[in-house]
C-alpha cells in the first residue's frame, strides 16, 4: 500500500453529523457545568478538535455549535468569545498521539472457539494510519474490513497504575474504526500494514468525557445497514483493567490513545460505501471508502515561446500594493511586514495589466518560515468599507511557505477569503464534485519527495496553469497538484492576479522573473 496519505493534521470537511441515533444540532451536553468559563476537564462534556482557515484548536461542543478553547482538555482551558457552526469546521484527529495501542480480542462474540485471554493483548497501531471524521479510506485490496471500536483518550502521563486509580488517567472516549487488511494480518510476521497502513485509523470527531465507558451501545453501520451492535459492557477487559495493565510496560503520556477491541464478526468494505461506527452519548464517525488512489509522476511541459514579462525587475509599475510593505530589491519584488509596519489584515499586491482566465503562469519565489504567503489567481478584488486596507484579494491561492513537511508547505489550493478551506493538497489528483464533496484519485507526490524537490531557504520556480475547471500546479518542473473544481457554484473562471502578504508575525516573501500569457481559446 502507498504510505502517501496527507490529511491526517487537515481533517475533512463534513455537513452532517449523527450523534447515536440523532442529529448533532439535537446534541445534549450530557451533565456538568459546560457553561462556565474556566475548567480543568472533569465533568462531562464533549470536545473536539478542529480547524477553520488558519486556525487549529480545541473546542466544546454546545448545542449545536463548538465553542473554541483556550489551551486544551490535557489541562487548564478557558471559553473564548468564538464560536463556530458544527458544519462549518473541518474535524481533526481528536489528538496528536504519540503512541497509538489496540487490544485484540476483547469481546467474546469475536474470538469464536478460541478461549478469552487472561490478560488484555495490545499491540502497537501506527499513528500514521489515523484519520478523522469525514476522511477517506483507501482499501487497497477486496479484503478490507471494517471493526467498531471505542477507544480510550489518555489525560495525563501514566506509569504502573493501579486498576483503582486507572480511570484517573483517561480523558474520555472516542470513536473508532481498526480498519484491517486480512490477508496482511495473517501473512505477516507482525500487524505493521495490515491494521497500520495509512487511513486505517478512523477516529472521532468528539471526546465524550464523564459519562459510563462500560455501558454504551456501540453500532456499526454500512450504507445505512447494521452490521455491528453490542455494548461496552460485554468488553473482556475493561477500560481500567485495559490501561493498568498497559501502563505496567509502557508509558502512556496525554494524548496516546488505545482502540478496546471490536465485537462480533467483520466484513470487507467496497470502494463507494460509508461505514458509520455510533456509540451512545459519544457521537458518530462516519468515513467513506474509496479505493487506493495510484501514483503519478509528470513533469511540467516546456516554457512555451509565447510567455510575456509582467516583472520588469526595477520598480511596480503596473503593480499595486501598500507602499510600506512592497518594494523591489535585487530584481525582485520584495514584500515585508515587520512589528512596526505591519499589515492591517491579509493584504495583497495587485498586477494591473490583464485578468486570470484561462492562463499559464511561471515564476520564481523564496520567503522566510515565520509567515505563509500567497499567489491569487481568478480572484476578486475587495475595496469596499468591510475590509481593514485597500488591497485585499479573495479567491484561489497558490499557498507559500518555506516548509517542507506536508501537508502545510507550498503549492496547495486555499480558498482565500471563501469557506472551502484547503480545496487541494499537495500531492492530490482531485475533484471538487458539485455536491460539495472531494474526491481523490491518484497521489502525484509522496511525503519523502516533496522534501527533496523544495528548496529550503532558497528560490523555487512554481508554474500555474488554468484552463476551463481544470488547475495544475508545478513546482521546480514536477506536477505536485491537478484540481477539477465541478462545484457550479463555487467555481471561480477569471479574475485578478495578486501576491500576497500574510498578516501577523513578521515576514518577508520575494518574487521573480515573473512571466505571464493568455491560453489559446479553444
Amino acid at each position: 500500500m502507498s504510505h502517501h496519505r496527507f490529511f491526517i493534521a487537515i481533517g475533512f470537511r463534513i455537513n452532517v453529523l449523527l450523534v447515536g441515533c440523532c442529529l448533532v444540532t439535537g446534541f445534549l451536553t450530557l451533565s456538568g457545568d459546560v457553561n462556565a468559563d474556566h475548567h480543568e476537564s472533569t465533568q462531562a462534556a464533549k470536545f473536539g478538535r478542529f480547524q477553520t482557515g488558519d486556525t487549529v484548536a480545541y473546542g466544546i461542543v454546545d448545542g449545536g455549535r463548538i465553542v473554541q478553547l483556550s489551551g486544551d482538555p490535557f489541562g487548564e482551558w478557558e471559553k473564548t468569545e468564538t464560536s463556530y457552526s458544527l458544519d462549518e469546521v473541518t474535524w481533526l484527529v481528536p489528538t496528536q498521539p504519540g503512541k497509538v495501542l489496540a487490544l485484540a480480542g476483547n469481546y467474546r462474540d469475536h474470538l469464536g472457539d478460541h478461549p478469552a485471554p487472561a490478560n488484555p493483548e495490545p499491540f502497537f497501531k501506527g499513528p500514521g494510519s489515523l484519520i478523522p471524521h469525514g476522511a477517506n479510506i483507501e482499501v487497497p485490496t477486496d479484503n478490507v474490513h471494517y471493526e467498531a471500536e471505542l477507544v480510550i483518550v489518555i489525560k495525563k502521563r501514566a506509569s504502573d497504575v493501579p486498576v483503582e486509580d486507572a480511570l484517573d488517567y483517561v480523558l474520555g472516549v472516542t470513536c473508532g474504526n481498526d480498519v484491517t487488511e486480512r490477508d496482511w494480518q495473517k501473512n505477516d510476521a507482525q500487524w505493521w500494514r495490515g491494521k497500520g497502513a495509512d487511513t486505517f485509523g478512523p477516529c472521532g470527531p468528539f471526546i465524550a468525557t464523564g459519562i459510563d465507558y462500560q455501558n454504551l451501545e456501540m453500532t456499526l453501520l454500512v450504507n445505512g445497514e447494521v452490521r455491528q451492535q453490542s455494548n461496552t459492557k460485554m468488553q473482556i477487559h475493561g477500560i481500567a483493567e485495559t490501561v493498568s495493565f498497559i501502563s505496567r510496560h509502557v508509558t502512556l503520556e496525554p494524548g496516546d490513545l488505545v482502540f478496546t477491541g471490536t465485537p462480533g464478526k467483520t466484513a470487507a468494505l467496497r470502494a463507494g460505501d460509508t461505514v458509520e461506527v455510533v456509540i451512545e452519548g459519544v457521537g458518530t464517525l462516519s468515513n467513506p471508502v474509496v479505493k487506493e488512489p495510484t501514483h503519478v509522476v509528470a513533469m511540467a511541459p516546456a516554457e512555451p515561446a509565447d510567455m510575456r514579462s509582467i516583472f520588469n525587475g526595477v520598480d511596480l509599475n503596473g503593480w499595486d500594493g501598500d507602499p510600506r510593505l512592497w518594494s523591489v530589491k535585487d530584481g525582485a519584488i520584495h514584500g515585508e511586514t515587520t512589528a512596526e509596519g505591519a499589515a492591517n489584515g491579509n493584504t495583497f499586491l495587485i498586477w494591473q495589466g490583464g485578468r486570470t482566465k484561462d492562463f499559464e503562469l511561471r515564476l520564481s519565489f523564496r520567503c522566510n518560515a515565520t509567515n505563509n504567503s500567497g499567489i491569487q489567481y481568478r480572484s476578486r478584488h475587495i475595496d469596499d468599507d468591510s475590509v481593514p486596507n485597500k488591497w485585499v484579494v479573495r479567491g484561489y491561492q497558490h499557498e507559500i511557505r518555506n516548509e517542507i513537511d506536508l501537508p502545510s508547505v507550498s503549492g496547495f489550493i486555499y480558498d482565500e477569503g471563501g469557506k472551502r478551506g484547503r480545496m487541494c493538497l499537495v500531492g492530490e489528483q482531485a475533484t471538487w464534485e458539485a455536491d460539495g464533496n472531494k474526491q481523490v484519485t491518484s497521489t502525484l507526490i509522496s511525503a519523502e519527495e516533496f522534501q527533496q524537490l523544495f528548496k529550503l531557504d532558497d528560490w523555487n520556480d512554481v508554474i500555474i496553469m488554468a484552463d476551463g475547471n481544470h488547475i495544475r500546479h508545478y513546482l521546480n518542473g514536477r506536477l505536485i497538484l491537478d484540481f477539477t473544481d465541478a462545484d457550479p457554484d463555487s467555481a471561480l473562471l477569471d479574475g485578478v492576479l495578486a501576491l500576497q502578504l500574510h498578516a501577523g508575525p513578521p515576514m518577508w516573501a520575494e518574487f521573480k522573473n515573473i512571466r505571464f500569457r493568455d491560453l489559446p481559446s479553444d
